[in-house]
């Protein structure tokens, strides 16, 4: 029997060079270093942050790239909104939890990572959380069998704050705010409304996020394909960050 099934592909980004999206302001403060673009619209000010000297990329304020970039971001957080979670947590806590792939949702509003985040497996995770993400000193997202930060995304309704000495892998999309007190990211900082703000001495690394593939079904059956990373380019300019939803249930033979 054939199922019939519906398939969105959904490419969260092509951020291939990257690093940090705000929408007023990018400031940092002791010995920061950003290896990829940092990117500000519409705001246009980036105090303690100098293009080839501590950012190895290109700043780009209040420009058509920025603004380009500013709209991908809006249809990537929207379009990160839409995921329905398979699995939401009854704690406030990330720290001290082995997790596999999925999509995660949460009881509480506001979570918190005090010490370790594991992560088991190859796949993509989302974590939705509804107002802010605050983690504790010295805490460290830990990769094991195959989990690569270019699939984890922490989507977040308002603010972030991540303390000194962690070490974050994944994606950060905030809906105001982000504060960096002296961690190593690698993955991107994305602060749709607010600032970015890094207050010590950090490293932010630029990654690209991979395309996956959601599948439904109507029946007991599932069909699913899954699809290569996109191919990586060091130009801005040469990959506008992509969001696709495309529907393909009409495509499939009827059951």
């Amino acid at each position: 029997m054939i199922n019939c099934v519906s398939t969105q592909i959904i490419s969260i980004s092509n951020l291939t060079s990257y690093a940090i999206i705000a929408g007023t302001t990018v400031t940092a403060t002791g010995n920061t270093s950003i290896v990829g673009d940092v990117i500000i619209y519409p705001g246009n000010t980036h105090p303690g942050l100098t293009q080839g000297t501590n950012v190895n990329g290109i700043i780009h304020s209040a420009n058509t790239i920025a603004s380009a970039a500013k709209n991908d971001l809006s249809n990537a957080y929207n379009q990160i909104a839409n995921r329905i979670a398979n699995q939401t947590l009854p704690i406030v806590d990330l720290g001290n939890q082995i997790l596999v792939p999925g999509i995660y949702s949460f009881f509480s509003d506001l979570i918190n990572l005090n010490g370790n985040l594991t992560l088991n497996g190859a796949g993509v995770y989302l974590f939705k959380i509804t107002t802010a993400l605050i983690t504790s000193n010295n805490c460290n997202i830990i990769l094991i069998n195959g989990a690569s930060a270019s699939t984890i995304y922490f989507h977040v309704g308002s603010s972030v704050t991540i303390g000194t000495g962690c070490t974050v892998n994944g994606f950060v999309l905030a809906r105001t705010s982000i504060t960096v007190n002296g961690a190593s990211i690698n993955g991107g900082l994305f602060a749709l409304n607010g600032a970015v703000t890094i207050t010590q001495s950090s490293r932010i690394t630029a990654l690209t996020p991979h395309i996956y593939t959601d599948v439904t079904t109507t029946s007991s059956g599932i069909i699913y394909s899954s699809l290569p990373p996109r191919s990586s380019t060091t130009t801005v300019s040469k990959h506008p960050y992509m969001i696709i939803a495309i529907l393909l249930c009409s495509l499939a033979i009827p059951c």
